[in-house]
């Protein structure tokens, strides 16, 4: 099963492992490993294990964790579907944590996962509150003194990302973070489409 949250694309398989991918190849890409706990009728998936692993020139850091959305797959934990890929019984042994890469190989196309993959936008997560995760640790936004760097335009459009997905306006919520005018705030999201680090803006979309 695999879902697309903004440039992510997310794949749930048996034995409670998820994998994350930046679209383009460049980026880290991360398992995770959540294991069901608490009684049947109040069960949840808890969190076990982390493996990430560097992509293209980019060095992990604080900055790579903290753009995984981590509260929206929590969130689509919450559906049956992804539940049951990640519970369902399967031919292929629970993987060791130098073999993740093979086992997603193997699994892609195993009769044991659902046949109704699909990819849905970060948009489907967000309309339904009810499947929210927990609050995500976003970064502090401070007007830079000096010339935009493109460290700061990325905290930017994490931010941004973080307010479209919960359906607010992305630049007065941000203004009011950084105490700065709505309009400097449009200047910095136009720097960083201009730079890449913003996709295009669309028509009809926030920013």
């Amino acid at each position: 099963m695999a879902l697309r949250i903004d440039a992510w694309v997310v794949e749930f398989r048996p034995w409670g492992w998820v994998r994350l991918k930046e679209e383009g190849g460049g980026g880290p890409t991360v398992y995770l490993q959540y294991r069901e706990a608490g009684p049947a009728d109040q069960s949840r998936f808890d969190l076990q294990s982390v493996v990430m692993r560097a992509g293209g020139d980019e060095a992990l850091s604080g900055r790579t964790w903290r753009r995984l959305p981590l509260s929206a797959v929590e969130g689509y934990i919450q559906w049956p579907q992804v539940q049951r890929a990640l519970t369902q019984e399967c031919a292929t042994a629970a993987p060791p944590l130098d073999a993740l890469e093979d086992y997603f190989a193997a699994t892609a196309d195993a009769p044991e996962n659902p046949a109704d993959q699909f990819l849905i936008s970060s948009d489907s997560y967000a309309g339904d509150a009810s499947m929210r995760g927990p609050a995500t640790h976003l970064p502090v936004i401070k007007p830079p003194d000096g010339r935009i760097t493109d460290d700061f335009l990325r905290d930017v459009a994490e931010v941004y990302r973080h307010f479209a997905a919960t359906k607010k306006a992305p630049a007065p919520a941000i203004a009011e973070l950084a105490e700065v005018p709505v309009r400097t705030v449009h200047r910095w999201v136009y720097e960083a489409r201009k730079r890449g680090i913003l996709p295009p803006a669309r028509a009809g979309r926030a920013g």
